[in-house]
């Protein structure tokens, strides 16, 4: 979902004549795999990666090398999620399973 909002995103923008450039931070090692999700999904390298280019950008560099990190960021960031307790999903109102 996040991917799908954020390639709409990307696409209005582009529409509008900004120049976008789209990486997607996949470094979820605990779900590569996994037959409840489509594919990993962006953690802890999310912040890192936004940090780490945000100063690249604010020292005036250009979109095309701060992609280039980002992607590079990307490639390289492995993190896992890990739950003490179940998320309440606020439509549903209770947590989506029990951890004894």
């Amino acid at each position: 979902g996040d991917v799908l909002n954020f390639e709409m995103a990307a696409e209005l923008a582009a529409a509008e004549g900004v120049r976008v450039e789209s990486v997607v931070v996949a470094d979820d090692v605990a779900v590569q795999d996994s037959t409840w999700t489509a594919g990993r999904r962006g953690t802890g390298t999310t912040v890192i990666l936004e940090k780490i280019v945000g100063a690249l950008a604010e020292e005036g560099a250009d979109l095309d090398a701060v992609a280039a990190l980002a992607r590079r960021v990307s490639e390289a960031g492995r993190s896992m999620g890990v739950a003490l307790t179940s998320c309440t999903v606020p439509a549903v109102g209770h947590p989506t399973f029990e951890l004894p």
